[in-house]
């Protein structure tokens, strides 16, 4: 004991060192002082790990159990529990009502494009681009090769698809700028044609369009993975389709 203060004895008398670092200050372990002393160590290392703590502790003090001491200590910081916190998951909804419930092949269609591929046509090589239609139910996908991305080569394609595929009840995209024309000239078709053979053509096939939200694009989950299984044999494929097609 020196001075009122209880030091740690130990065989370093003539090493070259402080003479705190010599004989550490004896601290008990359940005390105010010695969580304060800690505290402001760990806040001055940047908020440092156990270790570190430990190490600049030692060269003063010798707590008792310190190095459980400063494991519960540093655990009740508010300041590492936010910056060490684990990324939280994200809770995933449930599956819409076309994903879930049986019906007819594309009465619930995703549409999508991709591309562009070039295909030889003649001497020449052109731009060409896939229009994926793909089922919500069945995952099955029906293929359209579309000459451009604009509102009349997706209308074609979607005339080619419900011809040979039935009437769909409900088409999901995503907002293309392709998609939002075809959508605004359908509807100014529909509106100078006669309502009651408009009345009598919605009654034998209703479609129902649907857009999803502007920025999240896992919303076309569905069909953008049909869209990466497509892709790793599209150029052989849509070529084949484009020559079919004509």
């Amino acid at each position: 004991m020196e001075g009122g203060v209880l030091r740690l004895g130990g065989r370093l008398s003539r090493a070259d060192i402080q003479a705190d670092m010599m004989h550490q200050i004896w601290l008990p372990r359940k005390n105010h002082v010695t969580k304060l002393i800690i505290q402001d160590i760990h806040v001055r290392l940047g908020h440092g790990g156990r270790n570190h703590v430990l190490s600049i502790l030692r060269e003063k003090y010798w707590v008792i159990k310190a190095n459980s001491t400063v494991r519960n200590i540093l655990s009740h910081c508010v300041t590492c529990r936010r910056m060490r916190t684990p990324v939280c998951n994200q809770k995933m909804a449930d599956l819409p009502a076309s994903r879930v419930n049986p019906s007819p092949p594309f009465t619930h269609t995703g549409i999508d494009f991709f591309g562009p591929h070039m295909i030889k046509e003649g001497r020449k090589y052109v731009k060409r681009y896939g229009a994926l239609f793909t089922c919500m139910a069945s995952r099955a996908i029906h293929i359209e090769t579309a000459c451009l991305l604009d509102t009349d080569s997706f209308i074609q394609a979607l005339r080619r698809f419900t011809a040979r595929r039935g009437p769909v009840k409900q088409i999901l995209c995503d907002n293309g700028t392709n998609f939002v024309g075809a959508e605004k000239e359908l509807r100014e078709a529909v509106m100078e044609m006669d309502q009651d053979r408009v009345k009598e053509y919605l009654l034998k096939q209703h479609i129902e369009w649907r857009f999803n939200p502007l920025p999240p694009v896992i919303w076309g989950g569905s069909w953008e993975r049909m869209i990466g299984s497509v892709r790793k044999g599209t150029c052989s494929f849509v070529e084949r389709v484009w020559r079919e097609a004509r």
